[in-house]
């Protein structure tokens, strides 16, 4: 396992396996599920994209963790 992205971030949107999760500062305390699809985030006022093959969503005071079974860049 190996980080694929680690940056400082306005938003992070992921395919929740309920729905789409919304990622925002001061969000609540937060784990859950992920389904393949593509998780989004904006840095630096550019969005970015990440294609995830699923996995889970860790949300803690300013840090969001994203453990994925697959990660691949555009």
């Amino acid at each position: 396992m190996r980080p694929i992205v680690d940056a400082e971030v306005t938003e992070v949107v992921a395919p929740g396996s309920e729905g789409e999760l919304g990622v925002l500062p001061l969000h609540v305390t937060f784990l859950g599920g992920l389904k393949p699809g593509v998780l989004s985030y904006t840095s630096g006022g550019a969005r970015k994209r990440v294609v995830i093959g699923g996995g889970y969503a860790e949300v803690r005071q300013d840090a969001v963790t994203i453990l994925a079974d697959e990660a691949q860049l555009p």
